[in-house]
This record gives C-alpha cells, structure tokens and sequence, in this order.
C-alpha cells in the first residue's frame, strides 16, 4: 500500500501537529485501512466500500479511506472507478487537499484521459510545491508528457 496512506498520521487532522488518532484506536484504523484495499484488490469491493465509509464516520475530515479505496481499485485496473471514488467521496471533504488531487490525476492518466490529468497536476502543483503529492504530480506530468515507452525506443 502506498506510504502516504497508513500509519497514525493517516487520520491526522488537517493543521494538526498529532496525530488524531491516539493509543489502541491508532493501532486498529490503519488495519482496517489496510482491510478495506485488500477487500477490494481481492474482489470484495462492497465490502471494502463499507468498511472505508465507516472509517470515513470515524474520521469525517479525512480523504484518506477513500485515496485507500480509489488506489485498490487503480492496483486491480479499475482506474475510472478510482476516478469517481475520489470525485464522489474524497474531493468534496477538500477540494484542494494536494494528495488526492495527485491521486486522482494519477487515475485520470490512467483512465485514459491524459488532459484532465495534466490540469490536476498543474492544479497539485499550484497549491504545494514540494512534499510527496508535488513529486507525484509532477512524475504524472512527465509521463504524459514523455511516456515511458517513448524514452526507452
């Protein structure tokens, strides 16, 4: 599972310096996290969908259950699934959140639809410059503006 996505700091609150999540509650969120991408890359995607929406009751303010969600469903190629996981459950939590602008720019490419992606990038990259959702950015704008396959012929 991606790094940015687990740990205590997975369910930090926005501007805070610790983590929400405290003691035995620390322990279990992130399992369940983890439960919900393997549900989901194994198939059992309602399941998974479920356990991320009661994370999500738990931690209303966090996009991360459904990055988690929309990144299972990229692993197994479902990338326009992504796509609406994260337009129709994350986005709306914070819209400007930089790392689920950059995970859903990484499912736009993979979707197929390489100009939205471009504008999310440029989108991530306007609200942080450095830190793990700009690297991602801009390593999804290099693909599409150099593709692997043409580097490599």
């Amino acid at each position: 599972m991606h790094p940015f996505l687990m740990g205590p700091n997975a369910f930090k609150k926005r501007g805070d310096a610790e983590p929400v999540s405290q003691g035995r509650e620390a322990e279990v969120l992130p399992l369940l996290l983890q439960a919900a991408v393997l549900g989901a890359t194994f198939g059992f995607r309602e399941e998974a969908k479920t356990i991320c929406a009661k994370l999500s009751e738990i931690r209303p303010d966090s996009e991360i259950p459904w990055i988690a969600l929309a990144y299972a469903q990229m692993s197994v190629g479902k990338h326009r699934q992504a796509v609406k996981v994260l337009e129709k459950y994350a986005l709306p939590r914070n819209p400007d959140h930089p790392l689920t602008q950059a995970f859903l720019a990484l499912a736009l490419k993979l979707a197929g639809d390489p100009g939205r992606a471009r504008v999310t990038c440029d989108r991530v990259l306007r609200i942080e410059t450095t830190g793990p959702a700009a690297d991602m950015a801009r390593a999804i704008r290099t693909e599409i503006t150099n593709p692997v396959s043409r580097r490599i012929s």
